[in-house]
């Protein structure tokens, strides 16, 4: 079960394993949180297009983004409690779809997370561009995801 902690130092509020449950946590606690842990993804992806862009990338960092980026799509899904999208008031860029189609916000989730599992498998290995291949395929399943389910407002 995940649990609620505040993290003083950076002001937001991030889910872990200890405190309340995520579905009894305040929508403005839900929805920071998936917000922090989309960014950290998105940093994550932005170093893996960057590192894999060089002449001698840095295999580790690459190693390093694609779990982290593998680890939070395995745990975004538990980010969208009802009651934790737009009717909340809070801003969010969560579609109120997710919540009616969630099937299928599900299934989108899941081939994410493969194709960041995938990334993690590639960066293990010297070939930079299947690496790179790798990436362009996470990206297409991420943005398969947002078509439907983000506001790009």
């Amino acid at each position: 079960m995940l649990r609620v902690i505040l993290i003083a130092g950076a002001g937001v509020a991030l889910l872990a394993s200890v405190g309340a449950s995520v579905q009894a946590a305040a929508p403005e606690t839900i929805i920071q949180a998936r917000k922090a842990k989309y960014r950290e993804i998105g940093k994550a992806f932005k170093s893996i297009n960057d590192e894999v862009k060089k002449s001698a990338p840095d295999r580790g960092l690459i190693g390093s983004s694609a779990s982290l980026i593998a680890g939070n799509l395995r745990q975004v899904g538990s980010l969208f409690p009802a009651g934790s999208g737009p009717s909340s008031g809070v801003r969010t860029k969560a579609l109120p779809t997710i919540w009616t189609k969630w099937p299928e916000f599900a299934r989108l989730n899941a081939a994410a997370t493969g194709e960041a599992g995938k990334l993690v498998l590639a960066s293990r290995g010297a070939d930079v561009a299947a690496i790179a291949a790798q990436a362009r395929s996470l990206g297409k399943a991420c943005q398969a995801c947002h078509q439907q389910f983000r506001d790009e407002d």
